[in-house]
C-alpha cells in the first residue's frame, strides 16, 4: 500500500481545462486532451520528481499527479512528505489545472 501527496485528473475536467488554455483541440476527445495537460507536466523544467498514480478518489480509480509518494504509510496520518519537486513546479502545475481542490494524500490502488 502507499500514498500520493497531489491533486486528481478527473478525465472531464481536465479535458476541458486543456482545451481551455489551448492545450488540446476542441475536436480532440477527452482522453487526448487529458494526454496533453499530463504532457505539459511532464515538459516542466525540474520536474522530475512529478509522478501520476492510480489512486481510490471518493470510491473510483482516478490518475493524481503526484508531488510525493510514501510507499511504506498504512495510512494518510501515516504518510511523509519527502522529495518534493521545487514550489514554482507545485505552483505551476497548480495553475495548469485550476482546481478548487486543495493538495491532500490519496490512497494508491493496489
Amino acid at each position: 500500500m502507499g500514498w500520493a501527496f497531489g491533486w486528481p485528473l478527473p478525465l472531464k475536467e481536465t479535458a476541458k481545462r486543456a482545451r481551455q488554455i489551448g492545450l488540446a483541440k476542441k475536436s480532440w476527445d477527452d482522453k487526448r486532451a487529458r494526454e496533453e495537460m499530463i504532457m505539459e507536466i511532464v515538459r516542466l523544467d525540474d520536474s522530475d520528481l512529478v509522478q501520476f498514480v492510480a489512486c481510490q478518489v471518493d470510491n473510483t480509480i482516478m490518475c493524481i499527479v503526484a508531488l510525493c509518494v510514501d510507499e511504506d504509510a498504512e495510512t494518510a496520518e501515516e504518510a511523509e512528505i519527502n522529495n518534493l519537486p521545487p514550489r514554482k513546479i507545485a505552483a505551476r502545475i497548480g495553475d495548469l489545472l485550476d482546481t478548487d481542490r486543495e493538495l491532500q494524500w490519496y490512497k494508491d490502488f493496489d
